[in-house]
């Protein structure tokens, strides 16, 4: 499986890294856990083939499309996170926007 499959998948199925490696049967703290997906998505260390059959089944539980893990991801992977981390953004500086207390339903002083 190529490491951007595997954020692919995560992707897909809207779990944070953390989430992913709990479902995967990785332990360990919160942080840990995190680190150890991050190493497999960016590719400083192998996928074991344990890991890519277990996130495979992962995505047929949760109905999505097997993978074919010696492919290489999709071309509209960057398109996906692109417009992700657009989202994100947008939703990160509304909120600050409604913490600042101004704008509609900001009490009034």
């Amino acid at each position: 499986m190529q490491p951007q499959m595997l954020r692919e998948i995560r992707y897909y199925l809207g779990m944070s890294q953390s989430e992913l490696a709990t479902a995967l049967g990785y332990r360990g703290d919160r942080n840990a856990r995190a680190v150890q997906i991050c190493r497999w998505e960016t590719g400083k260390r192998p996928i074991p083939e344990r890991i890519a059959r277990l996130a495979d089944a992962l995505m047929r539980i949760k109905g999505g499309v097997p993978t074919d893990y010696r492919r290489k991801p999709s071309r509209g992977f960057d398109e996906i996170t692109k417009r992700r981390r657009e989202r994100q953004r947008a939703a990160k500086q509304a909120g600050k926007g409604a913490a600042s207390g101004s704008g509609p339903g900001a009490p009034e002083r």
